[in-house]
């Protein structure tokens, strides 16, 4: 049994539907509310969105007034209504963005450490999204591709809108992505409980930090 099942495993409906694009929000806002105690970085999670195609003809305002009516009706109906909801008006071809989107998410506001929760839920997603471990490698491997790129763009951040974005989350993601996907050498590798992809974990034994499994 998971630590996420309630919002994973829940039975609950929302009370609106959601249209497909708003669906990878939703997983998107779901999966950081889980990491934070029902905090959102509203900002961090529009930036996030950004960064994927389906949400092209969205504006920065658009996606502010999404995250946010999402963000309300999970306090309002609970996670995992929304959850629910939003897995129900996902295109199958949708499930790598909410995955990548929400792994990015979580990785952004820890900067690079994922805490053994975090690496939980990740997992849980991935089980509950039913992506396959091989699907889901390939996708942490070009989430950390594209983040190394935004290091190394230059000039003024000029997006393919014409848009100007000065972001400290573009000038910090090429080290978080460093962190993260070199192995640090004293980090324990989490390996999911049924099998899904590993994570190096910087758990601290002196802060309580540990690593646990369970059978499925």
């Amino acid at each position: 049994m998971g630590n996420f099942d309630f919002i994973f495993n829940s039975e609950d409906t929302p009370t609106i539907t959601l249209t497909p694009e708003e669906a990878v929000a939703a997983i998107l806002v779901v999966t950081g509310m889980a990491s934070s105690n029902h905090e959102l970085h509203i900002e961090t999670a529009v930036s996030v969105l950004e960064a994927f195609d389906v949400f092209y003809e969205s504006s920065e305002e658009e996606l502010s007034d999404l995250v946010d009516k999402l963000a309300n009706l999970a306090e309002r109906d609970g996670l995992g209504a929304v959850f629910n909801e939003a897995y129900d008006s996902l295109y199958y071809e949708d499930f790598p963005d909410a995955f990548a989107a929400s792994f990015l998410l979580l990785v952004i506001e820890a900067k690079g450490e994922l805490s053994d929760r975090q690496v939980e839920l990740i997992c849980e997603l991935q089980e509950a999204l039913g992506l396959e471990d091989e699907e889901a490698d390939e996708i942490l491997d070009e989430v950390f591709a594209q983040m190394t790129e935004l290091k190394e763009e230059q000039g003024n951040n000029v997006d393919k809108k014409g848009r100007i974005h000065i972001l400290p989350i573009q000038k910090e993601l090429g080290e978080i992505a460093a962190e993260v996907y070199e192995e640090p050498p004293d980090s324990e590798l989490y390996e999911s409980p049924a099998g899904n992809f590993s994570v190096p974990v910087p758990t601290d034994p002196q802060k309580g930090g540990q690593i646990s499994s369970q059978e499925v």
